[in-house]
């Protein structure tokens, strides 16, 4: 991950985040809202699955189970606070 703007007070940042195929991320809540744009590859989110320009939203509250990328890839990723991963760590 390669924060481009972060506010350490509110926990709210601006990120590009690279994944490797094959990656999952840990199941996670976004308890603020967050925005993301696939700049390349493809990644699977709950019954959804984005590619190159897709823009996704997660509103305040939205649970993840585990996100799967299914490709190389790299987001535009903007949160609004921090994520919380269902094992109690933040990021």
């Amino acid at each position: 991950m390669k924060y481009l703007w972060a506010d350490p007070e509110a926990e709210k940042s601006a990120s590009l985040i690279r994944w490797k195929k094959g990656y999952t991320a840990p199941p996670h809540v976004h308890p603020h809202e967050a925005h993301f744009i696939m700049l390349s590859g493809r990644i699977a989110v709950r019954n959804a699955e984005y590619g190159r320009g897709d823009y996704g939203y997660e509103p305040a509250g939205a649970v993840h189970d585990a996100t799967t990328t299914l490709e190389d890839c790299v987001c535009f990723f903007v949160s609004n606070g921090p994520i919380r991963f269902k094992d109690g760590g933040a990021s």
